[in-house]
């Protein structure tokens, strides 16, 4: 998500063996987050790409390293933010929100469940309610 494509470069960058990457890499590629093919410049090299379903995984991702930059200690302060292209500014955490950019409360939230659902012992049922 961060512009990695080569193995090469998520090694440097990740600093793991390259067994356990190339593992990952695997995983990633056999749950459909990312396509693996030849490099688009025509080279020898195998590039990974993300998918549709890789692309759907950025916000949670940031809204994880949103939490854990607020959250775990950092000797030297704020370790990054994320910040729009075009103006440097920071942009909002990541949390649920109203169509019109309102953010909500937890207790605003409702988990709901999918009534088209086969759910004979009422499983989903009480998983309903307010977050």
């Amino acid at each position: 998500m961060m512009g990695a494509y080569r193995f090469k470069h998520f090694e440097r960058s990740l600093g793991i063996a390259k067994n356990t990457l190339t593992s990952r890499l695997n995983e990633l590629v056999a749950h459909g987050i990312l396509d693996k093919g030849r490099a688009k410049d025509g080279s020898s090299y195998d590039e990974y790409r993300l998918t549709q379903k890789g692309r759907e995984l950025a916000p949670v991702l940031m809204a994880l390293a949103q939490w854990g930059d607020k959250w775990a200690e950092h000797e030297d302060g704020r370790t990054f933010y994320f910040a729009d292209p075009k103006t440097g500014e920071e942009l909002p955490r990541i949390w649920p929100r109203r169509e019109n950019g309102e953010e909500l409360k937890l207790g605003d939230v409702l988990l709901k469940k999918n009534e088209a659902l086969d759910d004979p012992h009422g499983v989903l049922a009480k998983r309903e309610g307010t977050l």
